[in-house]
């Protein structure tokens, strides 16, 4: 890894991780209860969250105090998706911010 630095800008270059050859996918209903939506995975090249739901989903990112409304790393809005760029190993978090029955998130795990 390297990088160049000047006067307006920061440029880094990063070795591209090994693809990832298997995924897993899979439910989890909404729920007003933080809950671990992905366990820790240090095989892990990505992560792909979608919000089947009608209200967000806050999302909170590695171990300690879990999702909350107050205490979460990203918000995924109603009905979209989040496509973790970065190889995020550790546990990931998650709470609506109102219960649908019907609704969940759908993730699929790369590694």
């Amino acid at each position: 890894m390297g990088g160049v630095i000047s006067k307006d800008k920061v440029v880094v270059n990063v070795l591209p991780a090994a693809p990832a050859t298997k995924t897993n996918v899979f439910k989890i209903p909404c729920s007003q209860e933080s809950s671990i939506l992905v366990p820790a995975n240090a095989d892990r090249k990505g992560i792909v969250i979608y919000n089947h739901c009608i209200y967000g989903l806050y999302i909170k990112l590695g171990d300690g105090q879990p999702a909350s409304l107050d205490n979460f790393t990203m918000i995924i809005p109603a009905g979209l998706t989040y496509e973790f760029t970065l190889p995020f190993v550790g546990k990931i978090y998650g709470v609506w911010d109102h219960f649908e029955p019907e609704g969940m998130a759908i993730i699929t795990e790369l590694y």
